[in-house]
C-alpha cells in the first residue's frame, strides 16, 4: 500500500494548479491555526499554490445557521 503524506498531497495539488479555499474557526483551540491551517497554507503557497483563507469567529462553519 502506498502512503501519501499531507505535504505530498499539497505538492500534487499545487502542481495541478488547484486553488484551495479553507474556512477555519479562529476560536478553535482543539486545532489551533499555527499548528494546522497556518502550516498547510504556508506550505501550499511555498509550493506555488493559490489558497484563500476565510476566518470564522466561531468554531463551527454552520453555527449561525443552527441557532
Amino acid at each position: 500500500m502506498t502512503v501519501i503524506t499531507n505535504i505530498e498531497d499539497l505538492r500534487m495539488l499545487a502542481k495541478a494548479r488547484v486553488p484551495l479555499w479553507h474556512v477555519y474557526g479562529d476560536a478553535d483551540d482543539v486545532g489551533p491555526w499555527d499548528e494546522n491551517t497556518g502550516v498547510d497554507a504556508e506550505r501550499y503557497q511555498k509550493l506555488g499554490g493559490d489558497i484563500t483563507l476565510i476566518a470564522k469567529t466561531t468554531h463551527h462553519l454552520f453555527q449561525p445557521l443552527l441557532y
